[in-house]
């Protein structure tokens, strides 16, 4: 039975509610390893028929009653990948980036279970689900037997992030919708960093990002940064902050403000994008061979690390309301005094993980602030995930800690009290207490030697 226009326009409209049709929507996949998403623009009319198809691929349809039913859980195989890409094969034409979607699902094996949402975000709860429903699907518990089976680790878990809900707020800034945080009239806004007022000369006319605009940020916007301190700190810690990351940037082919960077390293080492080719010129003496033979090429520059610390500190500032700031007034003052002379500070390390599969276009920072007077845990701490690093990181020098948390003992128990982080593995605990510029090296192992390209 062939399918009206009208049909075809029922199924899609409940999905907008009330308010009409969304120019923009979310489709989010998860599995057992890791979540992909991507958006889509509703605003051309080729796109909306792309979407309509692609919900049919996920959907049963009922015919009779002119109605169908998404369905979030599945098992892949080769009909639904053909699927996939038969589909993005007919409508590639409109965008260039569709063609990123088959990639999403080629990494799904066969009889592999998989969720897919109309959704960017999932709170912490059904996130729990997911999980675990996932693990126990994919480790052979049949369908019929889910509910009963993941009852007690659900349980469990739930459990361990309650203990973390008890202590925290959790703050998700959401970085699919544009919002300026502080007060919309320039004229009684106030500088958070350097204190002064519109009466006292300070402007407010260029846009603040929060998290710079280089490193991908288009929607977290500060009204409280001025003009001044605003080009101060874009010279500075965000400049610093982008050299930190812009390798990752280039690899991943991913645009900043300037475009993609190209890439000029100490060791004379260049990378740059070269239509679809990402080049490597290098001097190969500088290379070394692992055992497989797999060739590692050093990537080289000097970086202050203490910067990047006072950056990722400052982008939890400028989020945080006004009336708050006056617990991290002596926070504000290491950020905003850079000696870079080799100067020691007592400062907590900085858990930094790299997953290598799941690149993210913009960052997504949660901030946890403390609720009671538990002194033996950070009175705030935040998550910045970013290109393909998550770093987590405690706020220092507020009034409303009682120690540092640089001695191990403080460091390790606010590590135990985040057990959570246990599911990603191989962490990097990088201490980021001397504020000078230091020679780094990213080795980079290239598995098939092909001239000068990888």
């Amino acid at each position: 039975m062939a399918m009206s226009d009208n049909f075809i326009g029922d199924m899609i409209c409940p999905l907008y509610g009330e308010e009409g049709i969304k120019q923009r929507v979310y489709i989010s996949i998860y599995t057992l390893k890791k979540q992909n998403k991507f958006c889509l623009n509703l605003e051309h009319e080729e796109v909306k028929l792309f979407y309509r198809e692609c919900l049919l691929i996920f959907s049963t349809v009922d015919y009779q009653k002119q109605a169908y039913f998404f369905i979030d859980l599945h098992k892949m195989n080769d009909n639904l990948r053909m699927q996939i890409k038969n589909l993005v094969e007919k409508y590639e034409f409109i965008d260039i980036k569709l063609r990123k979607i088959p990639s999403f699902f080629n990494n799904i094996s066969n009889e592999e279970y998989f969720y897919i949402f109309l959704d960017s975000n999932i709170s912490l709860g059904p996130k729990i689900y997911i999980s675990e429903s996932l693990r126990l699907l994919n480790n052979g518990i049949s369908i019929d037997r889910l509910n009963e089976a993941i009852k007690e680790p659900f349980e469990s878990r739930s459990k361990l992030f309650s203990n973390l809900r008890e202590n925290y707020d959790i703050h998700y800034y959401n970085p699919n919708k544009k919002y300026v945080y502080g007060k919309s009239n320039k004229d009684a806004r106030k500088c958070k960093y350097c204190h002064r007022t519109k009466d006292e000369g300070a402007t407010f006319i260029s846009e603040a990002h929060a998290i710079p605009e280089s490193v991908g940020n288009k929607t977290i916007i500060s009204a409280e940064e001025c003009d001044k301190c605003n080009a101060w700190f874009s010279t500075t810690l965000d400049n610093v902050f982008f050299e930190s990351i812009k390798y990752f940037r280039t690899l991943y082919e991913k645009k900043g403000k300037k475009g993609i960077p190209k890439l000029k390293f100490a060791n004379g080492t260049e990378m740059l994008h070269s239509g679809k080719t990402l080049i490597v010129m290098r001097d190969s003496k500088n290379d070394k061979l692992s055992k497989d033979g797999s060739v590692i090429i050093p990537f080289e520059f000097t970086i202050n690390f203490m910067n990047v610390y006072r950056a990722l500190t400052k982008f939890v500032l400028t989020v945080l309301p006004t009336d708050e700031l006056h617990y991290f007034q002596d926070t504000i003052k290491w950020i905003m005094n850079i000696e870079n002379n080799g100067n020691k500070r007592d400062l907590p390390l900085v858990a930094i993980n790299y997953n290598t599969q799941d690149y993210l276009d913009q960052p997504t920072l949660t901030v946890y602030k403390r609720k009671n007077d538990n002194y033996s845990l950070p009175y705030i701490y935040a998550e910045l995930r970013i290109a393909t690093i998550a770093f987590v990181y405690i706020i220092p020098y507020t009034t409303n800690d009682t120690r540092t948390f640089a001695k191990k003992e403080d460091f390790d128990n606010f590590l135990k009290f985040n057990i959570h982080y246990e599911n990603f593995k191989d962490w990097i605990f990088g201490n980021y207490s001397i504020d000078e510029s230091i020679p780094f090296t990213i080795n980079t192992t290239i598995k098939n030697k092909r001239s000068d390209s990888i």
